[in-house]
């Protein structure tokens, strides 16, 4: 069901309140994402994506699962501003099993690439561009993709080849039996930061090309 705010409260201001609730789901949440550009939210189900306007809450696409792909699990849902919905999906019983699947979805419902990662996904963001995004997993890589294409690059390996004064702390990573826990981007003077928070409580900062 949904439900409008009362707007007629004393402290209600358009600005900082949301204009609807929304409860209308009979499965477990297992994310949830929105983007402003687009003006829509996104949350994922074991087996389904739903599409809302953010402003009024109304429904605008159910993406399920192929038939093929019906023994995947939806653990992570991520919009970008360039109209994809971007689906992380693993086989198995659990949402927490072994690699699976990225696949992309335009915002109209259609299934336009995937997939399969290289690490069993734990957290993923997406650049401000809306062009590329990045995942981190359980066995510690830290993997930035294309859009579109899939083409991927292993960030941490990529650190080691191409700048050598880093090599002392990148040696070390490979003997930490860490997974990666959440990742965030930042932009700053023409550049984006990537953090990387770990299982053993450690943070690392990836300095990405604008």
């Amino acid at each position: 069901a949904m439900w409008p705010i009362n707007r007629k409260s004393v402290n209600f201001s358009p600005l900082n309140y949301p204009a609807w609730n929304c409860c209308s789901y009979s499965q477990r949440l297992t994310s949830i994402d929105a983007c402003e550009k687009l003006g829509f939210v996104a949350t994922s189900s074991s087996n389904s994506v739903i599409l809302r306007r953010m402003f009024d809450g109304k429904l605008v696409r159910v993406i399920r699962l192929r038939s093929k792909e019906r023994s995947f699990l939806i653990s992570h849902v991520r919009l970008s501003c360039r109209g994809y919905v971007l689906v992380v999906a693993k086989s198995g019983k659990s949402a927490t099993g072994a690699r699976g699947h990225v696949l992309i979805y335009s915002v109209n419902g259609e299934l336009v690439s995937r997939r399969q990662t290289l690490d069993c996904v734990t957290s993923i963001v997406v650049s401000e561009s809306g062009y590329e995004f990045v995942v981190g997993g359980r066995a510690g890589k830290v993997v930035k993709y294309e859009l579109l294409s899939l083409e991927a690059k292993d960030l941490l390996e990529s650190v080691d080849r191409e700048h050598p004064q880093t090599r002392l702390v990148m040696d070390e990573l490979p003997k930490l039996k860490f997974s990666v826990t959440t990742l965030h981007l930042t932009k700053q003077e023409g550049h984006q930061n990537l953090l990387i928070g770990t299982s053993i409580g450690s943070l690392y900062t990836l300095k990405l090309s604008s």
